[in-house]
């Protein structure tokens, strides 16, 4: 079984994004905690998985699924895309822009990292209705 609690570690990312979303100067960094927030509840609804055999963790569904030369960031874009479309725009839109915070550029507005903790909270809302 996934011993991993992948809502909780959501929930510390998040409080982390909500701590730094009081300062102005880290905006590159309140998009990124709310990506990985958001990757960890997405993680939350994505196992177990029944497939041809259950899947209890992560890494055996990348293993098992991911396409040759998919990184697990994409293959967890792709996988929102196909099995959760509802927040396939929100999910892609957050790791495009912490993807650029961390390797390219770190200068973002506050509109930016605004419009990434709305990012956050629908992706929260849809995969905590569906996990509970």
């Amino acid at each position: 079984m996934e011993n991993y609690n992948h809502i909780e570690q959501a929930k510390h990312n998040e409080k982390v994004c909500n701590f730094l979303n009081q300062k102005q100067d880290f905006a590159d960094w309140i998009i990124t905690t709310a990506f990985y927030s958001a990757l960890h509840y997405v993680c939350s609804i994505m196992i177990p998985y029944t497939g041809k055999v259950i899947f209890y963790n992560i890494d055996s569904l990348f293993i098992n699924y991911r396409r040759d030369g998919e990184g697990r960031h994409g293959f967890q874009c792709r996988w929102v895309a196909e099995k959760f479309p509802e927040i396939q725009f929100e999910y892609k839109r957050l790791y495009e822009l912490s993807k650029n915070a961390r390797y390219f550029n770190y200068k973002y507005e506050r509109t930016d990292s605004e419009s990434a903790r709305k990012y956050l909270e629908k992706i929260k809302f849809f995969c905590t209705k569906i996990s509970n």
